[in-house]
C-alpha cells in the first residue's frame, strides 16, 4: 500500500528551530527573507521553536510570515528564550515546551506576569519510555494555570540524535501515559483539548472528548510538512533526521522541487519490506508504516515504525 496523495509545491507546516546568530542560527536578514519567503509559498501553519536564547528581530521574523498570512505559533522551551511582548501579540498562539517542571513554572510565571492568556497558552511534552510521571507533572502544573490545551508531540530527533530509543514507547508505556493523562485531564472533560501526534499512542489514550478518532493519512514527512533547524538545513520533519538541502545556499522552493525531497518522500510512499518491514501486519491499512521518521533514526526507512507492535502473519 502506498501513502498516495496530492504532490505539494510547498509544506502547509514548517517548523523552525530559530537561534540568533550568536547560538549559531541565521542572521536577522537572512532569517527575514526566509520568513518572506515562507510567506509567498503560501505556507498555512509556521511554528517557531524557540530554545537557543533571545533571537535579534524576532517580530520583524513574525511580522514578515503574517503579511502573508501564515499562522504562527511561538514554542519556547527555556526560560531565556521567553519571547518578548512584541513578538508575542504578533504571533496566534503560545505553546510552552520544556523539557522540566521547573522552566515550566518559571514560563508560565512570565505568561502571567505579562498578561499575555488571551494569546492562547498551550503546553507541550514529548512522550519517553519511562517518561509518564513528568507528563503528569508537567500536565498537573499547567491545569492548576489554568490551561486547557495539552499536546503530546514526536520527539525532534534531528536535536535529540543519539536518544532515538528512548521515543519508543511499548504498550506498558503507552498505559502508564494514558493513566498519567487520565488523573489529570478527565476531571476537566470538554473544557481541554489534547492533541497526540503519534498514532498509536492517540488510540491507546482514547478519551473521547480529548482525544476523538482522527482521520490519519500517513506520514506526511517532507510533504505537508517540513523542519528547518537553526543553521537553514531543511528535513522533512523534525522527526527524520535526513537532511534536504540548505537555506544557506538555496531557496525552499528549489529544495522542495529538489531530487532530495522527490527520493525521501517516493521511500516514504513505499509500504516498508523486508524482516522489519510491514507486510502482514493488520495495522497496515490504518497507520500505513507508521513514523518514517523514528522508524530511519532507529532502524532504517525501509523498517516499520519502532512504535507499532501489531501482529504480522
Amino acid at each position: 500500500m502506498n501513502n498516495t496523495g496530492k504532490k505539494l509545491s510547498a509544506p502547509l507546516r514548517v517548523y523552525w528551530d530559530l537561534a540568533g546568530a550568536t547560538a549559531g542560527g541565521l542572521d536577522e536578514t537572512k532569517s527575514v527573507a526566509v520568513a518572506r519567503e515562507l510567506a509567498s509559498l503560501k505556507v498555512f501553519f509556521a511554528v517557531l521553536k524557540l530554545s537557543h536564547g533571545p533571537v535579534s528581530g524576532l517580530a520583524g521574523i513574525i511580522k514578515a510570515l503574517k503579511e502573508g498570512g501564515v499562522r504562527v505559533t511561538l514554542s519556547v522551551s527555556t526560560p531565556e528564550s521567553f519571547p518578548g511582548r512584541d513578538a508575542v501579540s504578533l504571533s496566534d498562539g503560545l505553546d510552552l515546551s520544556p523539557n522540566d517542571a521547573q522552566s515550566l513554572k518559571y514560563l508560565i510565571n512570565k505568561v502571567d506576569a505579562a498578561d499575555m492568556k488571551e494569546k492562547g497558552v498551550s503546553v507541550s511534552v514529548v512522550p519517553e519510555a519511562g517518561g509518564a510521571g513528568l507528563i503528569n507533572e508537567m500536565f498537573t502544573i499547567a491545569a492548576d494555570a489554568g490551561i486547557r490545551v495539552f499536546s503530546l508531540p514526536n520527539p525532534d530527533l534531528v536535536v535529540g540524535k543519539g536518544r532515538e530509543r528512548m521515543f519508543v514507547l511499548d504498550d506498558e508505556d503507552r498505559a502508564l501515559v494514558k493513566e498519567a493523562v487520565e488523573e489529570v485531564l478527565k476531571p476537566l472533560g470538554d473544557k481541554a483539548r489534547l492533541f497526540v501526534h503519534d498514532l498509536f499512542l492517540h488510540r491507546s489514550i482514547g478519551l473521547p472528548s480529548l482525544a476523538g478518532l482522527v482521520e490519519y493519512a500517513g506520514c506526511q514527512a517532507g510533504d505537508a510538512i517540513a523542519y528547518i533547524d537553526r543553521t537553514g538545513v531543511v528535513y522533512p520533519c523534525s522527526s527524520l533526521p535526513k537532511p534536504l538541502g540548505n537555506l544557506g545556499v538555496c531557496t525552499l522552493k528549489e529544495i522542495w522541487s529538489g531530487m532530495e525531497r522527490a527520493d525521501i518522500r517516493a521511500r516514504i510512499m513505499e509500504t516498508p519490506k523486508g524482516d522489519a518491514g510491514c507486510a502482514g501486519c493488520a495495522e497496515l491499512a490504518v497507520c500505513k508504516g507508521g513514523c518514517r521518521g523514528l522508524a530511519f533514526a532507529v532502524s532504517g526507512l525501509d523498517s516499520r515504525d519502532p512504535g507499532c507492535l501489531g501482529k504480522r502473519g
